[in-house]
């Protein structure tokens, strides 16, 4: 059997074809988040990374995210308190 050749990347190459699919937006803030996010050095940045991708990298999406059954819906970033 043949490994599809999407799989047989490192996850080094994954990681940098998913970086350089986020829009450069900011000054390259959401990248640089994404960074740290996937260095291990903020929970947050995870957080933060995640729920943006979620919705096609649009913060105003995330603020109105009514999807209440995720489990990181309590702690999504540029929400209302």
């Amino acid at each position: 059997m043949q490994i599809p050749k999407a799989e047989s990347k490192t996850k080094a190459e994954r990681i940098a074809d998913r970086r350089a699919n986020i829009p450069a937006l900011f000054h390259g803030s959401y990248r640089k988040q994404y960074d740290k996010a996937m260095s291990g050095r903020s929970l947050r940045a995870a957080i933060n990374s995640k729920c943006l991708d979620c919705v096609c990298w649009r913060a105003a999406e995330v603020k109105r995210c009514d999807v209440d059954t995720c489990p990181l819906h309590p702690y999504r970033p540029y929400k209302d308190d």
